[in-house]
């Protein structure tokens, strides 16, 4: 079973209620953000990618005439990839629009056409329209990238599929079950490989099955 760090009470109860392997804990994937001071255009957030071990349980408190069962959870090891996190996946997607922009402006202004990744205000208006097209991917096949005025008054317009998505992200989703691995080999619980099929990679609102 896999339980994230966005699971509320209910979700946690849920999950735990629904667990097949008895006596086992779950492993939660979570995204914990450590963030710098930016320093330009090009800096940002550095996210990290953190597995724990969480041994989820409960007791039994008595309050007043009744009894009323508390859940709570114990952290049994935490692994981490410092440079694996929603910012990576989002920077994937912002080096592409970069790329496409970068070609629109040459088409449209020729020789006078500047280096965008030098243009603050269009740097950052794809780093927006990354993320946001990055969490809409997480519940559709494919989403439409619009931007009014990207640079001066040139528009910029783009699609992007899941598909293409998962491509161009295949070195980061290739690192993922890392941590886990080393999650699972640091608690001697590699007798809980085989049935571990799926996890879901949480990277701040969005997610990726």
């Amino acid at each position: 079973m896999v339980s994230t760090s966005t699971f509320n009470q209910s979700r946690r109860t849920t999950s735990s209620s629904t667990t097949w392997v008895p006596r086992i804990p779950k492993v939660r994937l979570n995204s914990i953000a450590r963030s710098f001071v930016p320093i330009g255009a090009d800096q940002c957030v550095l996210v990290t990618f953190a597995v724990s071990l969480v041994q989820y349980s409960s007791y039994i408190k008595k309050q007043g005439k009744q009894n009323k069962t508390i859940g709570q959870l114990e952290v049994k090891a935490t692994t981490y990839d410092e440079t694996l996190g929603g910012q990576a996946f989002d920077q994937t997607i912002h080096k592409r629009l970069l790329s496409e922009l970068q070609a629109l402006v040459k088409k449209n202004m020729g020789s006078d056409a500047p280096d965008i990744t030098t243009v603050p205000r269009a740097v950052s208006k794809l780093r927006v329209a990354a993320r946001k097209a990055k969490e809409v991917l997480s519940a559709n096949m494919e989403t439409p990238i619009t931007i009014e005025s990207a640079y001066q008054d040139i528009d910029f317009r783009s699609r992007l599929s899941r598909e293409t998505f998962y491509e161009m992200c295949k070195d980061l989703l290739e690192r993922v079950p890392q941590p886990v691995e080393k999650l699972l080999e640091h608690t001697h619980m590699q007798a809980v490989r085989p049935g571990l099929h799926t996890a879901n990679c949480v990277i701040g609102d969005a997610f990726i099955y």
